[in-house]
């Protein structure tokens, strides 16, 4: 069961990290920008932590992307079963 907690735990945080943009600034330019352009943050609670939060920013199509890649990830890993980890 432990085991199978740190496979998840890594697939997600390389999914997550794998998945980060350079550069989480917004753009200084005043167009008017797309829809999946629109910088969008959330506040994600560290592991191991009851009050340390990371903020994230990005575009809202890279959030769906994020989304799609995690999901896969998971169910990749339940479809194959949890090996052991070494």
């Amino acid at each position: 069961m432990k085991s199978a907690l740190h496979f998840l735990t890594r697939t997600a945080l390389l999914t997550h990290v794998l998945t980060m943009p350079a550069n989480a600034d917004e753009p200084k330019s005043s167009e008017k920008k797309s829809d999946g352009d629109k910088i969008i943050c959330e506040n994600q609670t560290v592991i191991g932590s009851r009050l340390a939060t990371k903020r994230k920013c990005m575009t809202k199509a890279q959030w769906a992307e994020h989304r799609l890649l995690t999901k896969d990830a998971i169910e990749a890993a339940q479809r194959t079963g949890l090996k052991p980890v070494q």
